[in-house]
């Protein structure tokens, strides 16, 4: 990355930030974008769902906006019916990044079972068996959400 970067090829991460700071700070330096997920807000849900909280991670995205400026930031947020499809999610995001001018787009991914088969080839159990992908209509009305905080008036755009 150090060097692609010293060459001034662009370099982005993507991470769910869930690492010592040390290690962000180590690689940030050398990175043009961000892509980091914010899963679920709520620490409990958190952990629920994805067996860790995410104080850590919020931690690490508030300091890496701080100390990093020039760096884009993208925040992304897999969306999964019953579990974070919901607007109070996606206003506590906005709220968490806003503040920020790197924090420059908001992405909502919709939940996908493309990897499903891959899972009985590592021997893992896939949980999210039971989950549908979100409406059409869901995604519409949770990006119209973010469009509007982030001040778009072309609200076309598909997640």
């Amino acid at each position: 990355m150090e060097e692609a970067h010293h060459r001034g090829v662009n370099t982005a991460i993507e991470t769910a930030g869930n690492v010592p700071w040390e290690f962000m700070a180590k690689v940030l330096p050398h990175v043009d974008t961000m892509m980091h997920d914010h899963k679920l807000t709520d620490p409990e849900k958190h952990k629920m769902w994805v067996g860790v909280d995410n104080r850590r991670s919020l931690a690490n995205f508030k300091r890496a906006y701080e100390t990093f400026p020039n760096i884009r930031f993208i925040a992304r947020t897999p969306v999964i019916p019953g579990v974070n499809d919901d607007e109070g999610h996606i206003r506590s995001v906005l709220a968490f990044i806003r503040p920020h001018p790197n924090a420059v787009d908001y992405q909502l991914l919709p939940y996908h079972r493309y990897g499903e088969s891959k899972y009985g080839y590592l021997g893992r159990v896939f949980e999210l068996k039971d989950f549908e992908p979100p409406s059409a209509e869901t995604m519409h009305r949770l990006q119209a959400i973010i469009d509007q905080s982030f001040g778009r008036t072309d609200t076309t755009k598909t997640a």
